[in-house]
């Protein structure tokens, strides 16, 4: 701990747990969800407190902690979060932190427009990673419940493709098992014709 003393090195630490615990919450249910969620609250919490001194990490802090209000049932308080991510981000000329929120925003709230928006971003800035990720987002949000069984497909396949690139090895994991959960019903209709 004694190496923690200044906000900055806090708000790294804060910002990665807080980071964890909501990636392992997505994957839980039950109490153990409950748990992840209460520490990616606790976490995001702290490292707005951090952020506040030092503002490089705000939007990002800010973004953490709707997140984390938005798993934990709060709507209302994860939109403000969300909006105060992006103003900050736009005060600060941090583009890519602005789409990282739209992003997060249009995947928790399943508005492909504001993860094509975050996109658009990333392609004219060539950030490919956080691109690949805008990819698999779509593909997840139509591919939701009476969604669009097509289009997450297409998106599936764009994002494969994406994220083979940039050699995330976990999430081209997770977009090929959908993939092929999309592809079923085109290949049943196909094996009818």
């Amino acid at each position: 701990t004694a190496k923690l003393r200044t906000s900055f090195d806090r708000v790294e630490l804060y910002s990665g747990v807080a980071t964890h615990a909501l990636a392992v919450a997505q994957s839980l249910q039950g109490e153990a969800r409950d748990k992840a969620v209460r520490e990616a609250l606790r976490s995001a919490q702290r490292a707005v407190r951090c952020a506040r001194e030092q503002p490089g990490w705000l939007a990002q802090a800010l973004r953490l902690h709707g997140s984390a209000e938005w798993l934990a049932g709060h709507s209302a308080a994860a939109h403000k979060h969300w909006r105060e991510s992006i103003a900050t981000a736009e005060r600060s000329a941090f583009p890519i932190e602005r789409a990282c929120t739209l992003l997060a925003m249009g995947e928790r709230v399943g508005d492909v427009a504001l993860i094509e928006q975050a996109n658009e971003v990333f392609r004219r800035l060539g950030a490919k990673t956080y691109s690949a990720f805008a990819l698999f987002a779509l593909a997840r949000v139509h591919g939701r419940e009476g969604g669009d069984a097509s289009a997450a497909a297409a998106y599936a396949q764009e994002a494969v493709t994406a994220l083979q690139e940039v050699q995330a090895h976990e999430a081209l994991a997770q977009a090929s098992v959908e993939l092929a959960r999309w592809r079923v019903p085109e290949v049943l209709a196909m094996a009818a014709d």
